[in-house]
């Protein structure tokens, strides 16, 4: 019985084992099926993502397409007006890379809308620069995928308008939208576009040419020697004065620029010279011994000289001597009296003009006689300026214009002292009022004012007061109709009175004038004199024709103005600057921290010093050397001093020049053109001159392929 219901209960526990088997396969397929059912929904969304991200990436590839596009137009755009800025640079002013920056901003913006922008508006972007044509915005896009649209300006999109935003054009609205199996993507954005000028360089003039090669020393400012003797062998300019203040500087040059005064002081001298076997090219503005320590001399050989204001002796002793052509011009417009300048006036005693040896003398003006309100004082003084007839004057001369103590009623005498002044301005209201104008004086009683003055305005009145004397004196000076009648005036002065101009001349130990020999070498505008042993031998009046004066003097003054700016007579550009800053990039100097020197063999490869046969040293700041050998080029934004130099090369400042016992050559006996071989061969060293490319040579910095516009996305939604 026992074994029995032992067998039965086996039979039992079998059963429910099964059932338990059964229950968990079914649950297992559930679990099967429902991780097949999420991989697969997994799969789908990855799908679907992919697609997403696949349409997303296509539709902003078509915005790149449009970028690219816009920066072809604006590209091309900023080339037209850099080409346009090169060819008129003049009228850019000197901020030239900001007026092109705006110019391309207002060109492009007209070219998208068709309308002139200003600040403050803004216009619908033409619509056949947006849709697919040539040279459309949207060239290339349309056709990009299946189905790419423009939706700015389609069923109630705003169209894509441009505006002035600053300095940047500004493009607000572009809405596109991308469809693909199904997909659909839209972007909105806006694009801002502005010049960048990564790669162009606005500051190269229109003209440089490397006129500069084969000038020794080139300054903005003063270029000066003191102490010692000096010598230049090569082209010089100086933006200001050219200055021997102590012994004797010597140039040999093809061309000399002096932007003011070529000068003497002291006991400075001056040897000018042709650096070749022709003549050399003088440009001054002036030239002077100043007045200081008497036995100063100024000698210019084989020169063809052209002077825009006078020639002045003023330091007693003087010996000056020039031969060649001379060519004293004035620029008409801006002088401050008719015919002034351009003339040759002697203010000192015991001086030479030697002027024989002229081929050409060529005097555009007269003297103007300057009386100070004050004599003896130091400081400022100011001048009334009486025009004179002459083109060659003495000290003494002035006597010449003078009122005739004839002609004035009552008094008889001149100057006319402050009681005797007030008197007549009292009782008669005028000094015109005691002129006479009619009445004959001279020594044989030949002469009149009447051919000469007006008799309404006959004259001017000076008060010149002397140091320590509590009151002035009123010199009367005649007032001539017309600088025609000063010569003419004068022309009959010296013959009526002559014998008084000798003994003047003998009184103030006037030196000689010594002037060519054939007449048809002395063209003047006014009266000239010859005078030897202190004594005038030949008063000879002017036979320059006016008209064609007029004509010489504004081609003068037009080469001389290019040479001022970029050493080229024929160069019209930027006016403001000094040929150094003109030729120079100073923004690249700038960026220098003080001074940087690189070291070149002979086969202009860069090495170190020892061993180096050129140098070039590059400051950004002043430089002074003392007993150096120096081949090489020296810049300097800022002074150059240089002590017991021997220098061989270029040197250029910004600033001044200042040479004690130096000895300065372009060249050397090696290689007269080894400036150039530095320069074309080294781009760290050129990129400091405009007219050589601006490349970039350290390791790091940008590639020529730099954007010169930059584009720019703003306020960017999808969907």
């Amino acid at each position: 019985m026992e074994t029995f219901r032992h067998k039965k209960e086996n039979k039992k526990n079998s059963g429910s084992a099964l059932i338990l088997v059964i229950v968990c396969m079914v649950f297992a397929g559930i679990l099967g099926t429902t991780v097949l059912a999420a991989s697969m929904i997994n799969r789908d969304m990855k799908l679907v993502d992919e697609r997403a991200k696949e349409n997303f990436y296509e539709t902003e590839s078509g915005i790149d397409i449009f970028i690219a596009n816009l920066q072809k137009m604006a590209e091309d755009t900023l080339g037209e007006e850099y080409s346009r800025m090169l060819t008129h640079y003049g009228a850019y002013g000197g901020d030239a890379a900001s007026v092109v920056k705006l110019q391309v901003r207002n060109s492009l913006a007209e070219e998208l809308t068709g309308v002139k922008l200003v600040e403050g508006m803004s216009a619908e972007i033409l619509p056949e620069l947006m849709t697919a044509s040539s040279g459309a915005l949207f060239d290339g896009v349309k056709g990009f995928g299946t189905d790419y649209r423009l939706l700015s300006g389609e069923n109630g999109v705003p169209a894509v308008r441009a505006e002035i935003d600053g300095n940047d054009l500004l493009l607000r609205g572009l809405s596109v939208s991308y469809t693909e199996n199904g997909y659909q993507t839209q972007i909105t954005t806006d694009i801002r576009v502005a010049v960048a000028f990564s790669q162009l360089n606005v500051e190269t003039p229109a003209a440089t040419g490397g006129r500069y090669k084969g000038y020794a020393i080139l300054a903005d400012g003063n270029i000066k020697n003191q102490l010692t003797a000096s010598s230049i062998r090569g082209n010089v300019y100086a933006g200001k004065n050219l200055t021997a203040e102590d012994y004797e500087l010597s140039l040999n040059s093809d061309i000399l620029i002096v932007g003011e005064a070529l000068e003497t002081r002291k006991s400075g001298g001056l040897s000018i010279g042709s650096n070749s076997l022709g003549k050399i090219a003088v440009w001054a503005g002036s030239i002077a011994t100043v007045d200081g320590s008497s036995g100063q001399s100024i000698r210019i050989s084989r020169a063809e000289c052209h002077v825009e204001d006078d020639l002045t002796v003023g330091a007693d002793s003087s010996y000056v001597k020039i031969d060649g052509e001379y060519y004293g011009y004035h620029s008409v417009a801006g002088a401050s009296m008719q015919s002034e300048g351009s003339a040759v006036t002697i203010n000192a005693g015991g001086s030479t003009l030697d002027l024989s040896g002229l081929d050409m003398l060529w005097l555009a003006g007269r003297s103007v006689l300057e009386v100070p309100s004050l004599y003896g004082a130091s400081g400022s003084v100011s001048y009334t300026e009486i025009l004179e007839g002459e083109a060659i004057s003495y000290r003494g001369n002035q006597l010449a214009y003078l009122m005739p103590e004839a002609c004035i009623r009552e008094y008889g005498h001149n100057p006319l002292t402050k009681a005797e002044y007030d008197e007549i301005i009292a009782e008669k209201g005028s000094i015109e009022a005691v002129i006479n104008t009619t009445m004959m004086f001279g020594p044989d009683g030949s002469m009149s004012l009447a051919p000469y003055v007006n008799a309404l305005t006959p004259c001017t009145v000076v008060p010149v007061r002397f140091m320590d004397e509590p009151e002035p004196l009123y010199y009367i000076y005649l007032k001539f109709r017309t600088a025609s009648a000063a010569e003419d005036y004068f022309l009959a002065y010296s013959e009526a009175f002559a014998g008084e101009m000798e003994q003047y001349s003998d009184i103030l130990n006037l030196g000689d004038v010594l002037l060519p020999e054939a007449s048809e070498k002395i063209k003047t505008n006014g009266t000239v004199i010859r005078v030897r042993d202190h004594a005038i031998s030949e008063v000879i009046a002017g036979t320059i024709d006016n008209a064609a004066a007029m004509l010489r003097q504004s081609e003068y003054g037009r080469r001389f103005s290019g040479l001022k700016q970029a050493l080229d007579e024929n160069y019209i550009g930027a006016q403001g600057n000094g040929a150094v800053r003109n030729l120079l990039r100073i923004s690249e100097i700038e960026k220098l921290s003080g001074t940087e020197t690189y070291y070149f063999n002979s086969a202009f490869e860069k090495c170190s010093a020892d061993g180096a046969s050129y140098q070039v040293m590059i400051a950004n700041g002043d430089v002074s050397l003392t007993s150096k050998n120096i081949s090489g080029i020296i810049i300097a934004n800022g002074d150059v001093e240089l002590s017991g130099v021997n220098f061989h090369g270029m040197l250029l400042a910004t600033g001044n020049v200042t040479l004690r016992d130096v000895s300065a050559s372009a060249n050397s006996e090696e290689n007269a053109d080894f400036v150039t071989e530095l320069l074309d061969k080294n781009p760290e060293i050129s990129k400091y001159f405009k007219n050589y490319p601006l490349t970039q040579t350290d390791p790091g910095e940008g590639t020529a392929a730099a954007r010169n516009i930059s584009i720019t996305l703003e306020n960017w939604i999808k969907n």
